[in-house]
């Protein structure tokens, strides 16, 4: 329990089942980049149930969680404007995941093969967003 009586984020993490956890369904059939984003997230999770860092953790999983709910919102953006704002977000946090995944592979604090993948996939992502945003802006939707 943290502060309070509440439970930390980090035990949250921990004790979270993303087994039968399937998240946007709807928005997964418009949208293929859901399903990689998705599968990021529920890899981090996992990842980051074999932590024992706990600051590490918690900012690891906000960051990685942070990325699919900025992208829900910019498909359900009001504006092109507001659109381009969401995903250059959902582009920030997966490049800030990616800093935490170095700092965890760098302190050795995890296996090493799954960081190296989860750093791959959030790599990826950056340049993935880098470029819808940059569609976006010369688009005319």
């Amino acid at each position: 329990m943290g502060r309070g009586g509440r439970r930390c984020f980090t035990s949250f993490a921990r004790d979270f089942d993303i087994s039968h956890f399937d998240i946007l369904k709807d928005e997964k059939k418009k949208r293929p980049d859901f399903d990689r984003q998705q599968a990021l997230e529920e890899r981090l999770l996992r990842f980051a149930r074999t932590l024992e860092a706990k600051p590490l953790v918690s900012q690891l999983v906000r960051s990685a969680t942070s990325i699919g709910a900025n992208y829900a919102e910019a498909n359900a953006g009001e504006s092109k404007a507001d659109f381009v704002h969401k995903c250059s977000i959902a582009r920030k946090k997966a490049a800030e995941t990616r800093y935490w995944l170095k700092l965890v592979a760098f302190r050795g604090l995890g296996d090493k093969a799954s960081a190296d993948a989860l750093l791959g996939e959030c790599e990826q992502l950056v340049r993935i967003f880098a470029a819808i945003v940059g569609g976006a802006k010369r688009s005319d939707f």
